[in-house]
């Protein structure tokens, strides 16, 4: 009985051990369906000084329109942008409520586009918001035994998906080579938005998340911002697309007007330059700087 138990002790201490060096060497564990997201928590992790009281929620629009540097130039906070691509608003606000749990911050800025109003709500990231804050902070490895994933998965991620890299603010950093994006188009069609995108199926659902997000956020006495991302004035066009854009906008703003947020629409940001999209709704670089430098314009007049 001892023999088998010392086999056993050795057993575990070996498992244990391989998932620490894993973590250690950057294969962090997988715990949601953005690997981007995951990456974010675990490089938060191991900066614990790090205490971001601003914080920017939102999918790739957010990710990569939203410049850190021009942002930490102006906020006089510690700031964080925890954007993945693909989250959408219900989503969105199961990590804004873990976010707020876990870091307590005095601003969350969600920076929102039409597609973050569609698909179903990404259960995936309960996974992250329901760990014990002892498991987040002091014992992220047990993750790896949260839900089963193979060796494989956990190397994938690393190897493979090297396209997704952030910089010390979180903010996405993509080098935006046509020739690969049409390759990764090819291979995720939802990544990147061709044309507006309106979903009756799941709208409804997420502007009830936005309500929810509104009066919870109020109730934790935390500022919300909700910023409309500029849209591509050729995608604008057709007047019935046009009005169902205005009455989206208007929408949102009723919503976070309702429980004291601010609603920023900057919708034509970049002033109508339609050179400056790849394609509905995602920026270049330059246009990316175009729309930072108009909202920290009016974040200025907002954080004290």
């Amino acid at each position: 009985m001892r023999k088998f138990l010392l086999k056993t002790a050795l057993y575990v201490i070996l498992v244990l051990a391989g998932f620490e060096g894993l973590y250690r060497t950057g294969f962090f564990p997988v715990v949601t369906d953005s690997t981007l997201f995951d990456r974010k928590m675990a490089w938060l992790q191991q900066h614990p000084m790090i205490q971001p009281k601003f914080v920017v929620v939102g999918s790739s629009t957010a990710l990569y329109g939203i410049r850190s540097a021009q942002m930490v130039r102006i906020i006089p906070l510690t700031y964080y942008n925890i954007s993945a691509p693909l989250l959408n608003v219900a989503s969105s606000l199961m990590i804004v409520q873990s976010i707020v749990r876990d870091y307590h911050p005095k601003y969350i800025l969600v920076g929102s586009n039409l597609g973050d109003f569609c698909r179903p709500t990404d259960s995936t990231y309960l996974s992250y918001t329901n760990a014990s804050p002892f498991v987040k902070w002091y014992l992220p490895e047990l993750f790896y035994g949260l839900d089963y994933h193979s060796i494989h998965q956990i190397l994938y991620r690393k190897w493979k998906v090297t396209w997704l890299f952030f910089d010390d603010w979180g903010g996405g950093v993509k080098v935006y080579n046509r020739a690969l994006m049409e390759m990764r188009l090819a291979e995720n069609p939802g990544a990147f938005l061709g044309q507006l995108v309106f979903d009756p199926q799941y709208q409804k659902i997420h502007y009830l998340a936005l309500d929810s997000m509104s009066r919870w956020l109020r109730e934790q006495h935390v500022k919300m911002i909700f910023v409309q991302c500029p849209i591509r004035s050729a995608n604008l066009v057709d007047a019935s697309v046009r009005a169902q854009v205005q009455r989206h906008i208007q929408i949102c703003d009723s919503i976070v007007d309702a429980s004291g947020g601010i609603f920023l629409n900057h919708c034509n940001a970049v002033g109508g330059s339609d050179s400056l999209f790849f394609d509905a709704v995602h920026l270049w670089p330059p246009g990316g700087d175009i729309f930072t430098d108009s909202l920290v314009r009016d974040l200025g007049k907002i954080i004290q």
